[in-house]
Formats: structure tokens, sequence, C-alpha cells
């Protein structure tokens, strides 16, 4: 959306100053907030009603690859990392993953999960 203003009786040098004004307030780093963060981890069940695809085609693409796991939830018995799905990385790849639903292609695969890794920077 742009907005469009009447400019009237100014001189050259005033509307350059006004615009090197307001693209400097545009461009000016805002104030950074360090406040904590939730971040809901899902477990495979809630990640598939997120993507809104069935626990059977969520494993058929966890199998290939296509949905990295991003978080580790903890430690099981034998120590080793528990791994889980952030609910804003899914959020973010479940449009893409909507379009593979009924995809049967291998190269079609592939380039959904290198586009996926680019988009969690992976």
């Amino acid at each position: 959306m742009q907005n469009i203003v009447q400019i009237t009786d100014v001189t050259l040098d005033e509307l350059l100053d006004k615009i090197g004004k307001t693209f400097a307030e545009r461009t000016s780093p805002k104030a950074v907030s360090f406040t904590p963060v939730m971040i809901t981890v899902l477990n495979k069940k809630e990640a598939s009603k997120t993507l809104n695809i069935s626990e059977s085609l969520f494993d058929k693409f966890q199998a290939r690859g296509i949905l990295p796991t991003t978080v580790i939830a903890g430690y099981n018995r034998q120590h080793k990392p528990i791994n889980r799905w952030c609910q804003h990385h899914l959020l973010l790849i479940r449009p893409i993953i909507l379009k593979l639903k009924y995809c049967q292609s291998e190269d079609q695969y592939l380039k959904t999960k290198e586009e996926i890794y680019s988009i969690l920077g992976i």
C-alpha cells in the first residue's frame, strides 16, 4: 500500500531533506527486545496436525528427509537426543508440504527438500 502526499510551496532542498529523513527513519535499526519467547515443540501427532497431513504421510516425508527435526527436546534413557519439531518452522513450510501432498515424483521430492532446508537455514 502506498501513501500519496501532495507537496506545495516547497523548495527543492526542503523536499530532498524531507525525503532523506523519511528514508533514514525507514532504514534505521529498531530497538531489539530481549524478552523470552516461547517455542512450541511438537511431537509427531501434533506436527502432522499442524501441517494438515496424515501421520502416515508425515512418516513418509520424514523418512525421505523432507521434514527435518529442528529442536532437541531432551534425552532418552540411553542419553541420545530426542528430536522434535517447532511449530513456527512447520507453519513456514506448510504451503510447500501441502503442494507436495499428492506428488509421486522423486525429482519433486528432492527439489522440495532443498527448498525446505533453505527456508529453515539448515
